[in-house]
């Protein structure tokens, strides 16, 4: 196993990073927008915690909401998109279309049925109301 080189994280990230220049050169080049970037990695997502509910916010701008698609679990959301861009040239358009996949981890189960989503100026917030266990119930041991 002499053969191996073990490479530093320093080497990866330089790696990293001349192989996103390289990318960001050939776009520019070729003209394709940095949408398609931007929709590889998914939104950007925040989380917020009130008493009764989490309330998720991610930046979506110029999606159309026919375009999204929002599914939970009990401690699991899903928020998928599709970007359709038309690119006018003089004789012909060029259509991009960029998807991306978004998987959220919830910090505890929430009550699926009563989950709501809107979207307002580029913004989704979907409202997920926690679950709620049942009260405790204290049971009494018989003796046999």
């Amino acid at each position: 196993m002499s053969g191996l080189t073990l490479w530093t994280n320093k080497e990866i990230s330089k790696l990293k990073r001349d192989i996103d220049g390289l990318y960001d050169r050939m776009c520019r080049d070729f003209g394709i927008s940095q949408l398609m970037d931007s929709l590889r990695e998914g939104p950007l997502v925040n989380i917020t915690e009130t008493k009764d509910s989490f309330v998720v916010k991610a930046d979506l701008p110029d999606l159309d909401p026919e375009d999204l698609n929002v599914s939970v679990t009990d401690d699991l959301l899903i928020i998928k998109g599709e970007k359709r861009e038309k690119i006018s040239y003089k004789t012909d358009g060029i259509k991009h279309i960029g998807s991306f996949s978004s998987r959220v981890r919830l910090p505890s189960r929430v009550k699926i049925g009563n989950v709501r989503a809107s979207y307002k100026e580029g913004v989704l917030e979907i409202v997920l109301p926690k679950y709620r266990a049942s009260a405790s119930l204290s049971v009494k041991i018989l003796k046999k």
